[in-house]
């Protein structure tokens, strides 16, 4: 299994890397699309950066 947060923080995407549990756990449970999990990964990464 790939590490995704390890993956995240690599690219310097410290957003994605702290929204991914819970996005992937959202997505899991109400069955969520690739491109709905991608735009709430770049709303984080979007939000932790105005930070």
């Amino acid at each position: 299994m790939l590490d995704m947060i390890a993956d995240f923080k690599e690219l310097g995407l410290h957003g994605m890397a702290s929204a991914w549990p819970e996005v992937q756990g959202t997505a899991r449970i109400k069955s969520l699309d690739h491109e709905t999990v991608l735009m709430q990964l770049i709303k984080a990464e979007k939000a932790q950066r105005e930070v």
